[in-house]
């Protein structure tokens, strides 16, 4: 064998080698929700740390929690990042033929915003139930975690289900809030430093963050833990939202973000799961610097 005839024998064996690599990795699609949001961005920075050998990974942009569920039924993701609430609205929705999902992978919380106009009065989530007449909560698109965050608030006390709402998210909402009708609210759940909670803030200062903090909310559990958890967002994280002359932290409800497995892909794939599993535990630091309140 001559030398040239030897240097393509061994270029064709490593082509060979990439090919089999390549061809013989196991994929997963991801279900996320809108691009610009904290669930895709956490999908990026997990999706950076898988070897592509191993895994292939692909995100998908959803309208958010309960749609990744719905798509999670269908098989059209084998894993998904979802609020835990919605995931439990969802399993009770459909108790006949639940999701069968390992088990799930914190990320990181999230909090519950509530903002109003500030001409409207309202300084708690109560003052809602308490004039549920006069005004109209945005509680986000039909399959969005948001949505079933409110669909989960009404369970926990009735008083809210009196609340007229509308499924409307997103910047339609925020536009909505900062008309003179009867939309005075928007609740949406999210991290600190999402796209749109900043966009929220930079609307200006005839809106106001207010807090969720109504204690009959808290007595959530999932396998005897606490779904909600009261946290502080601090000061000085939306200015525009606060008042100026009272810049202190503001207490919220927060719910967990959380990854979920198909078990059905898990038990397919082993190995590629484990490595999935550790690189999620890799990119938790850096997602949580993304999101956690500074």
């Amino acid at each position: 064998m001559t030398s040239q005839m030897l240097a393509w024998s061994r270029r064709l064996a490593i082509l060979a080698c990439l090919s089999a690599s390549t061809a013989h990795a196991d994929s997963l699609s991801l279900c996320t929700a809108r691009a610009d949001g904290n669930y895709y961005a956490a999908g990026e920075e997990i999706r950076s740390r898988i070897n592509a050998d191993r895994l292939s990974l692909d995100l998908i942009e959803t309208a958010g929690s309960v749609d990744n569920l719905k798509r999670l039924a269908r098989g059209e993701c084998d894993a998904a990042i979802v609020q835990l609430d919605a995931y439990l609205v969802y399993q009770e929705a459909n108790r006949h033929k639940r999701l069968e999902l390992t088990r799930p992978n914190y990320l990181y919380e999230e909090f519950a915003h509530l903002v109003c106009r500030r001409d409207t009065g309202i300084t708690s989530i109560e003052d809602l139930s308490a004039d549920r007449s006069r005004h109209t909560v945005l509680i986000g698109e039909p399959d969005s975690g948001s949505a079933a965050t409110w669909r989960y608030f009404t369970l926990l006390d009735p008083s809210y289900e009196s609340v007229a709402t509308q499924a409307v998210g997103g910047m339609q909402a925020l536009a909505e809030i900062q008309k003179s009708g009867p939309a005075a609210c928007m609740i949406f759940v999210s991290g600190l430093r999402s796209p749109f909670s900043a966009a929220v803030n930079d609307a200006g200062n005839s809106l106001r963050i207010v807090p969720v903090d109504d204690s009959d909310l808290d007595e959530a559990r999932f396998a005897g833990d606490r779904i909600y958890r009261f946290r502080k967002i601090p000061a000085g994280t939306y200015p525009a939202l606060e008042l100026a002359a009272n810049k202190r932290d503001l207490e919220t409800l927060t719910v967990g973000a959380t990854l979920f497995i198909s078990q059905s892909w898990a038990s397919r794939h082993s190995d590629a799961n484990t490595h999935l599993v550790d690189a999620i535990r890799r990119a938790k630091p850096a997602i949580l610097k993304r999101v956690a309140p500074r």
